[in-house]
């Protein structure tokens, strides 16, 4: 999955202000997901 069409599904589901916020809160919140993605357990 690209950024692109995460942009493109988001607006077509929540409208453009919605995927704004989205897009901004995935960018703020990536750092802590890669972090935390290295305590994961295999499954």
């Amino acid at each position: 999955m690209t950024t692109e069409s995460e942009d493109k599904e988001w607006t077509a589901k929540y409208g453009p202000e919605a995927q704004k916020v989205i897009r901004k809160t995935v960018e703020d919140n990536v750092a802590d997901y890669e972090y935390l993605k290295q305590f994961a357990l295999p499954i």
